[in-house]
């Protein structure tokens, strides 16, 4: 009964984060969904003020992969 309960809230939050991760907007721009690849924002004075960043890729889907593993070689 309790695993039941738990499962019906943690896919209740798991809608929850993706519709705020779809309808996020901030002047017109859709921020967590994928779409911006760059953003710029002014930080100081002059052209030399400003911070980009780059806060686009894919939405996830909420599902994990199985473990990987990797090595590491003797040459960076």
């Amino acid at each position: 009964m309790q695993r039941k309960a738990l499962d019906t809230e943690a896919q209740a939050l798991s809608d929850e984060y993706f519709r705020i991760a779809q309808t996020t907007s901030f002047n017109g721009q859709k921020l967590f969904d994928g779409s911006v690849q760059g953003l710029t924002l002014q930080a100081g004075y002059g052209t030399g003020g400003t911070v980009s960043a780059s806060i686009g890729g894919m939405m996830g889907t909420g599902s994990f992969n199985g473990a990987q593993n990797s090595g590491v070689g003797s040459m960076p």
